[in-house]
């Protein structure tokens, strides 16, 4: 699972490109075509991002714990072993990734 800050529509796209999950320019593709929709190959942001939590960068830590503990609810993705939690900040030139296991 990937949980990445999105506090802009081209964040979220922009961060699933830069942390490799797609080629350069293909993030609104993974998005589009569902591959990180809850049942998708990279579930991410699985309580919504951005959207259902407002600009609070840290927030993408413990979403990433819930899931490695089974503790999601509605948005588990089920046997979560490895999640990674990714914030920017400033202009978005600085950044921070975890990458945590159960």
């Amino acid at each position: 699972t990937a949980q990445v800050f999105d506090a802009f529509t081209i964040a979220g796209l922009g961060a699933m490109e830069e942390l490799g999950f797609c080629e350069p320019g293909q993030g609104g593709a993974l998005f589009a075509e569902g591959h990180t929709a809850l049942g998708g190959s990279i579930p991410t942001n699985t309580t919504g991002g951005m959207l259902t939590w407002g600009n609070a960068h840290i927030m993408v830590v413990p979403e990433a714990m819930r899931q490695l503990r089974g503790e999601a609810g509605v948005n588990q993705v089920p046997d979560a072993r490895l999640a990674l939690a990714h914030g920017t900040g400033g202009t978005m030139a600085l950044s921070c990734t975890l990458i945590l296991a159960a």
